[in-house]
């Protein structure tokens, strides 16, 4: 196999700042919210009846969960979404809280030695992974 070419970036192109948000259509905004405030211990930063925002402590993204039924656990081309932990105990932690919760683990392991993950379905159907990377 060749290299990979990559073209050299203009100097006008804009840099994001990183992903920092993902909105899911779920059928009950509120229950979604409160299952992933238990899992990622995040909190509720706007809401109405249709909307939820969450965010977690210290972090700059967020996740916001509408009141549409259109595409319920459907990510289409996106095969799953992910959080990254800030301690290898948290993700143990979050799998505990994912059966709590009614969620679903579909997967745990470790991508090498002390770098843990976790795969879950969320209550809508969403997979996610929690990880962390040293």
């Amino acid at each position: 196999m060749g290299d990979i070419m990559v073209a050299a970036m203009p100097t006008d192109y804009i840099r994001p700042y990183g992903s920092t948000n993902i909105s899911l259509s779920s059928t009950q905004p509120r229950r979604s919210a409160e299952f992933y405030a238990a899992v990622l211990d995040e909190y509720a930063v706007d809401h109405d009846n249709d909307f939820v925002q969450i965010q977690a402590p210290g972090a700059e993204d967020v996740t916001i969960f509408q009141g549409t039924e259109k595409s319920i656990g459907r990510l289409g081309a996106l095969a799953h979404f992910g959080f990254r932990s800030r301690s290898p105990e948290h993700v143990n932690a979050a799998a505990a809280a994912v059966k709590a919760n009614g969620g679903e683990i579909v997967e745990q392991g470790a991508l090498v030695d002390g770098e843990p993950y976790l795969f879950a379905r969320d209550l809508d159907g969403y997979l996610f992974e929690i990880w962390y990377e040293a």
